[in-house]
């Protein structure tokens, strides 16, 4: 059985939410997502991959993995299993990061 850690889906598209919670809730996750995707895009570049590059690398689409860098689509938890590998860092890392950017952006 796969626990898939809270920052991955806080709240499911799918989901319907009631009250400021459930709008807290999906602001943050989107947010967080973001953010996640800010963090694998800096650590391409510090490794002067492109996004088709991480794509090969992980075996993904090329489109896909541009969807998900730009953030119109959220990078789940096995894509970034495989690029924390790739990039020989933790997911933890990944998430840390990107969890610091939330937490110290303005709003």
């Amino acid at each position: 059985m796969i626990v898939w850690p809270p920052w991955v889906s806080a709240v499911s598209p799918n989901a319907v939410t009631a009250g400021s919670r459930g709008r807290y809730a999906a602001r943050v996750s989107k947010e967080l997502s973001a953010a996640v995707a800010e963090e694998v895009r800096r650590l391409l570049d510090e490794r002067r991959w492109t996004g088709r590059e991480l794509a090969r690398r992980i075996g993904a689409s090329p489109t896909s993995m541009a969807t998900k860098l730009r953030g119109d689509a959220r990078l789940d938890f096995e894509d970034l299993a495989k690029i924390a590998t790739e990039c020989e860092v933790s997911v933890a890392y990944i998430v840390a990061r990107a969890e610091a950017a939330v937490a110290h952006s303005p709003g």
